[in-house]
């Protein structure tokens, strides 16, 4: 017990610390930001305020009947009430003003987002590295952007890091399977979540699948122990996850696979490499941009962490690629 408290002081404390302070410098920016605008809110960044709005009511006068809405909107709407049930918790308790429903989702979802960053990272080589998570947050202006505007996406991007970091343990030296199975439990989660994660989902599975693939090629088409290795831990993350998110939205789920949403969002697709470009730097900055490349770099010609930064560097170009043939990213994205 000694040995765990002083690993806990050591490790967990220092680590914990700067990341509530970077939460609570967020909350003191928003209740400034929140104060000064003057803006009448339209579509996507007015959705889940009403809709949590509503369900907080709801919850305090009928609250069985909100946990069928719930249930109901999982099961058949694109825009389901899953992701504004924690924040109508919060809201039944301090209100639905603007101002109450930004800091529920920065206080919700933006620090999961963080903790999820934290536990992901800690995880890739079991060192505490807040300083990562803080330079992350700070320097992609582009998450809190989409936070403030109302935006509750940034919850998907808890899960999305939950689902990394437990996926990728899960194909250490010995493989577990539990643990990959549950990986995939999360990302049926995610697609629920908003309907968009679905890109960066199939990219996962994706990118699983060639990561198996490439496992198999280097055992020299070994078909004995390695055709079970390389492709089991892919084949059940896919099922968990497949399984998942039909028992709980198959009617969405079908919509989806029969929806030629590059059709229907072609208004949104930009043509030319050009304007792409100008997008995405836009949206995470030349800085941005230039520590992800360089992260990757470095990442590369570090052994123990060379397979998880190709495999991230993969899926984030994926995620672009399958996006981008549907429409370009928006803050929401």
């Amino acid at each position: 017990v000694s040995t765990n408290n002083q690993m806990w002081i050591r490790d967990v404390v220092p680590t914990v610390v700067p990341v509530l302070l970077l939460v609570l410098a967020v909350n003191l920016y928003a209740v400034w930001f929140v104060g000064a605008e003057r803006t009448l809110y339209h579509a996507d960044r007015v959705s889940y305020w009403s809709y949590s709005s509503n369900l907080a009511k709801a919850a305090v006068e009928r609250p069985m009947a909100a946990v069928s809405a719930v249930a109901r909107s999982v099961a058949n709407n694109d825009l389901n009430l899953l992701p504004a049930v924690p924040i109508a918790v919060a809201m039944a308790v301090f209100g639905d003003s603007r101002l109450s429903y930004v800091l529920s989702v920065i206080n919700i979802y933006g620090l999961a987002a963080v903790l999820a960053l934290l536990f992901s990272v800690w995880s890739a080589d079991g060192r505490p590295r807040w300083w990562v998570v803080l330079v992350t947050f700070l320097l992609f202006p582009t998450m809190w952007r989409a936070v403030f505007i109302g935006y509750v996406g940034i919850g998907g991007v808890a899960i999305g890091l939950v689902v990394v970091a437990l996926a990728w343990s899960g194909w250490d030296a010995t493989v577990s399977y539990r643990l990959l199975a549950v990986a995939g439990a999360a990302l049926a989660v995610l697609v629920v979540f908003r309907r968009w994660w679905l890109v960066w989902a199939v990219a996962f599975l994706v990118v699983a699948a060639g990561d198996g693939l490439a496992r198999f090629l280097r055992s020299r088409f070994d078909m004995t122990g390695r055709l079970k290795e390389s492709f089991l831990g892919p084949v059940v993350l896919a099922t968990s996850a497949t399984v998942t998110v039909f028992v709980l939205s198959a009617p969405v789920m079908v919509r989806r696979l029969t929806t030629d949403y590059a059709d229907r969002f072609t208004i949104w697709r930009l043509d030319s490499i050009g304007e792409r470009w100008a997008a995405l730097v836009g949206h995470f900055g030349v800085v941005g941009l230039f520590l992800v490349a360089a992260a990757v770099f470095v990442l590369v010609r570090t052994n123990e962490l060379r397979r998880p930064a190709i495999l991230l560097a993969m899926h984030a170009i994926a995620t672009y690629v399958i996006m981008t043939r549907i429409q370009d990213h928006s803050p929401q994205h």
